[in-house]
C-alpha cells in the first residue's frame, strides 16, 4: 500500500512540473493571448510536440546557418528595419502580399522554448505589435500555401513562397 501511495505522489509531482513548465512557457505570450482573448479570437497554442515548424521549413526552404537562405529562393524579398514601427510595417506589408483570405489559418513561431500559436490571419492582424514584441526572432507562415515571413533579430524582414510542394 505504501509503495502505491508513493507512486501516486510521484505521478502527481510529475503532472505539476509539466503544468508549471507550460505556465512559464506562456509568459512571453501573455500579451498576445490577452489581445486574442479580448477579441474572442480562436487560437491554439502549439506545444513542442505539435509545432512542426522546423520540419516544415527545412523540407520546403533552403536553409543555411539556422535560417532561410533567402538569396536562393526566387522571388523572395528582404528589407531592413531600424525601428519597431518599421518592423511592424514591413511584416504587415508581407502579410498583405500573401493573404487573400483573412480566414486562413497561419502559424506564428518564435525562438526555441516559446510555444507557437495557430490563429486566423484577421486575428493576427489585431495583435501584430504584441506578436513582434514576444521575441526578436518571429516567423509567420501558412503551411497550406507554403509562404513564410521571417523577422530576423539583425534588423531584417524577409518573405517568400516555397516552390516545393509539401508532401502529405
Amino acid at each position: 500500500m505504501e509503495e502505491r501511495k508513493h507512486e501516486e505522489l510521484l505521478n502527481r509531482r510529475k503532472d505539476l512540473q509539466i503544468r508549471i513548465a507550460h505556465d512559464k512557457a506562456l509568459i512571453p505570450l501573455s500579451e498576445v493571448l490577452a489581445v486574442l482573448d479580448s477579441r474572442s479570437a480562436l487560437y491554439q497554442v502549439l506545444w513542442n510536440g505539435q509545432n512542426k515548424f522546423s520540419v516544415w521549413i527545412e523540407s520546403l526552404f533552403p536553409v543555411a546557418f539556422a535560417r532561410v537562405d533567402w538569396e536562393k529562393l526566387p522571388g523572395a524579398i528582404c528589407r531592413n528595419w531600424h525601428t519597431d514601427q518599421e518592423r511592424l510595417e514591413l511584416v504587415s506589408n508581407c502579410l498583405e502580399k500573401y493573404i487573400h483570405d483573412l480566414e486562413n489559418d497561419i502559424i506564428i513561431a518564435w525562438s526555441a522554448g516559446i510555444p507557437a500559436i495557430r490563429t486566423k490571419v484577421r486575428d493576427a492582424y489585431t495583435c501584430l505589435t504584441e506578436i513582434l514584441e514576444v521575441d526578436w526572432e518571429t516567423w509567420i507562415y501558412d503551411p497550406e500555401s507554403n509562404w513564410l515571413i521571417e523577422s530576423y533579430h539583425e534588423g531584417e524582414v524577409c518573405s517568400g513562397r516555397s516552390l516545393f510542394i509539401q508532401e502529405a
